[in-house]
């Protein structure tokens, strides 16, 4: 298998978890506590990105995950997909009156793929 598929393979598992983590969160504020889709999709999204960093720098790309310049380009990515992630969700919930757990299938579509890209070639490249 080559390094790339590895690597893809690796973060399809820690988004999976990541996501599951995203989706237990989010619908439980949203269901349980009753809070808005899109407040609880911003607790949501903090408890996932600690999964997905730990995951990604640890397993994914093998770096070291207590790089602080490691983990602020992670952020970063993180923090694009967040807008895009919140955007959708509010777009879909409130505009077009979905229901969040829909809303969260096309987020889980579209911003992984962006974010292995982005993880891949810049947050989490071993530097020198």
């Amino acid at each position: 298998m080559s390094q790339v598929r590895r690597e893809a393979f690796r973060f399809v598992l820690v988004g999976g978890a990541a996501s599951l983590t995203h989706i237990a969160v989010g619908l439980g504020l949203a269901t349980v506590l009753v809070w808005r889709p899109w407040v609880a999709n911003i607790f949501a999204f903090l408890t996932a990105l600690g999964v997905s960093y730990l995951g990604n720098s640890l397993f994914t790309f093998q770096v070291e995950a207590r790089r602080a310049d490691a983990f602020a380009r992670f952020f970063a990515v993180s923090a694009v997909a967040f807008a895009v992630n919140q955007g959708l969700v509010w777009t879909l919930t409130t505009q077009a009156h979905w229901p969040y757990w829909a809303a969260l299938g096309v987020v889980l579509v579209i911003v992984p793929p962006m974010t292995f890209l982005l993880a891949k070639h810049w947050a989490l490249v071993q530097r020198g």
